[in-house]
């Protein structure tokens, strides 16, 4: 009679989130929605706000799957620069933020 053995390794690999946000949105056009690339989201934690340069939030969500179609009021808001605010915590607990400006092309 012959012993049997097997062996198996497991390994556990962390993957880390991360946040790619375009600089520019053209309604109507190849790139209509401005909405940022989330790799490995934690979409419980996730929320985005737009402003225009008076401070206005002219768009806000808590879903990673929406973007902002470059509308305020169901009306077209005036091309220009927008801020912009993306949060979310990653599933080890780092905060991410990113800060910054988007142009709304017409």
């Amino acid at each position: 009679m012959s012993n049997l053995s097997s062996r198996s390794n497991i390994i556990c690999i962390n993957q880390t989130s991360r946040v790619f946000v375009p600089n520019a949105f053209l309604p109507n056009g190849v790139n209509n929605v401005f909405k940022p690339l989330l790799i490995f989201p934690d979409e419980d934690t996730y929320s985005m706000l737009i402003m225009n340069r008076w401070g206005e939030i002219v768009f806000k969500t808590n879903d990673p799957n929406e973007g902002w179609n470059g509308e305020y009021k169901n009306d077209l808001a005036p091309q220009g620069s927008y801020a912009y605010v993306i949060q979310m915590t990653t599933p080890t607990g780092y905060q991410i933020e990113r800060k910054g400006t988007v142009t709304l092309i017409r």
